[in-house]
């Protein structure tokens, strides 16, 4: 595609527009401009994900960009607007945690904790959902989790209020969904053998919404008391394999580092220097996470 403008035009739009790119960007995207044709006109766009300006200049354009960027079919454009509506919706329902952009920008600005965003993906080219967390090491983003794996990281931070339901098969009661209304989370932390120790203890309170195909009924305390042993059991598979993948790619989205910090200054001031410093140390301490669900049976239905 040929496109023919006043050069000293350009130069002036991107000079208006380069207040807002920071010469300390996490994501190298962002050190650039975002260029649109829109028939005889190109939009210029730059963000510090924050703040968003754009501008425009006339210009004249000659063939089809889609012949040499090979894009078929088009693009479509996802509304800002709806993207935020649905973040904020799931922030509200208890499914994202609150302040992401503002929680980003400090995590990484802190020696003890890695930065997170919401992970948004495409669903059959129509419908977007967040599809996890990204996690960030080394100003890069490293890997991302699954979608439940984010009610697994907001359960070990203690956000509350809770808002995910989960189905899970149980060995004596059949499948059953449990919705978590609250959670609360308590951490202790210790230096063993010269090295971080964590026991994370999580408290959840939930309803035990449904109970699908099964012969055997939920109609004792017993039988509830069951359910609660299994999903701890699930549930802590979760949250230890979570932290197990951040530990291998080296990203302390939780912050135990700010909690060494903390309460362990004389360790911090002889171990950590620069992030990185952390990054590795945290790959290697010992992590544990004990679940303890209290469940109630409001609103069941047996199916």
């Amino acid at each position: 595609m040929k496109i023919t403008l006043n050069s000293r035009e350009l130069n002036k739009k991107l000079q208006f527009l380069s207040g807002i790119i920071s010469s300390s960007n996490t994501l190298p995207v962002l050190d650039n401009f975002l260029f649109e044709i829109q028939e005889n006109e190109l939009k210029i766009t730059a963000t510090d994900l924050e703040t968003t300006m754009s501008t425009t200049i006339a210009v004249s354009c000659e063939g089809k960009a889609s012949v040499f960027m090979d894009v078929d079919p088009p693009l479509q454009r996802v509304p800002t607007l709806y993207i935020l509506s649905m973040m904020e919706k799931a922030v509200t329902s208890g499914k994202f945690p609150r302040d992401y952009l503002g929680t980003f920008w400090s995590a990484d600005s802190k020696l003890g904790q890695s930065a997170y965003l919401p992970y948004v993906a495409l669903r059959n080219k129509e419908n977007i959902l967040i599809n996890g967390l990204a996690y960030f090491s080394g100003n890069q983003m490293v890997n991302t989790t699954k979608p439940l794996e984010i009610g697994a990281f907001m359960a070990v931070q203690g956000i509350d209020p809770g808002g995910y339901s989960t189905l899970f098969t149980t060995k004596n009661m059949g499948i059953v969904m449990i919705k978590t209304n609250r959670r609360f989370t308590k951490v202790s932390s210790t230096i063993q053998d010269g090295k971080p120790h964590f026991v994370y203890e999580l408290f959840l309170e939930g309803d035990l919404d449904e109970h699908f195909d099964s012969k055997q009924p939920v109609n004792s305390s017993a039988a509830l008391h069951e359910i609660e042993l299994e999903f701890n059991e699930q549930l802590q598979g979760v949250v230890s394999g979570l932290i197990r993948h951040t530990q291998a790619d080296h990203s302390d989205i939780f912050g135990m580092g700010e909690i060494i910090r903390a309460r362990h200054p004389q360790y911090w001031k002889q171990h950590i220097h620069e992030k990185k410093d952390w990054e590795e140390i945290y790959s290697g301490i010992q992590v544990e996470a004990k679940l303890h669900m209290h469940l109630q049976r409001v609103g069941l239905k047996d199916r």
